[in-house]
């Protein structure tokens, strides 16, 4: 592990390489930071990210692109505005506008930028910033979507997909799901593209064993923290024992759907 590194910060690394091996957890560095007690800084993340890139185990254990893993979740709804925007003006918008649209602080916004330029999303012209020409290269595998689940703890970290999350708290959900692995209705994972072969691999053994080794939450309250892939529109979802408790807004359809 890199030796400029502080003690706290090479906790961080463990926590991330703990979290990779559950299949159903792709925490993020800030949500690492948090639950080690660390203040979050976008030079603090981009140091632990780069000792992350040099260690040829670490990106083993990584099952997705490693911006899934680097930026922050308001940092991908930041990206997801930037690429809508580009299909239809000539300028992207600045932090002030991606502020103002995402109702963050303009600060936070600046950072964001810079790390998404960091990690070869974006890259200078001059005063602007444009999209990399390899830009869509991003948007496989999780792309910049993400789905955060927040436990009664405190505790954060993200998972695949909704449905993750519906799994990890709703037992007729997870059993439904076991019974279509069991008879073979499994989707065919080689296709989903910036997956890594370890990610396949742990899915076809779920299907073999007919077993999750990832922990549950049925018996406690957990939150999905969401955003829609369309407007970028928050959703908050709360699910606590099992039963429903909190939806918003209310017409989150899709969600509700188990998509």
């Amino acid at each position: 592990m890199a030796k400029h590194l502080s003690s706290k910060e090479q906790e961080v690394v463990q926590v991330l390489m703990q979290d990779w091996q559950d299949i159903l957890r792709c925490t993020t560095i800030d949500q690492a930071l948090e639950r080690v007690g660390i203040p979050f800084s976008h030079e603090r993340r981009l140091a632990i990210a780069a000792c992350l890139l040099q260690s040829a185990e670490i990106q083993e254990a990584m099952r997705w692109h490693p911006a899934t893993y680097i930026l922050t979740n308001d940092e991908k709804l930041i990206a997801r505005v930037l690429i809508q925007h580009e299909k239809d003006f000539p300028r992207l918008p600045g932090a002030a506008d991606l502020a103002q649209a995402l109702s963050l602080p303009e600060e936070k916004v600046r950072d964001g930028l810079a790390a998404l330029a960091w990690v070869g999303f974006l890259e200078s012209a001059g005063k602007d910033v444009r999209l990399a020409p390899d830009s869509r290269s991003f948007l496989s595998g999780l792309g910049f979507y993400y789905h955060e689940v927040v436990l009664e703890s405190g505790e954060r970290f993200n998972t695949n997909c909704a449905l993750d999350f519906f799994l990890m708290t709703h037992r007729p959900t997870r059993q439904k799901i076991l019974e279509a692995l069991k008879e073979g209705r499994l989707p065919e994972v080689a296709s989903q593209i910036g997956m890594s072969a370890k990610m396949i691999a742990a899915i076809r053994q779920t299907a073999r064993t007919q077993a999750w080794s990832a922990p549950m939450y049925e018996e406690q309250q957990a939150t999905l923290n969401d955003a829609c892939g369309f407007s970028t529109e928050r959703i908050r979802i709360v699910v606590d024992k099992g039963q429903l408790r909190e939806l918003s807004p209310e017409n989150t359809w899709y969600l509700r759907g188990g998509g």
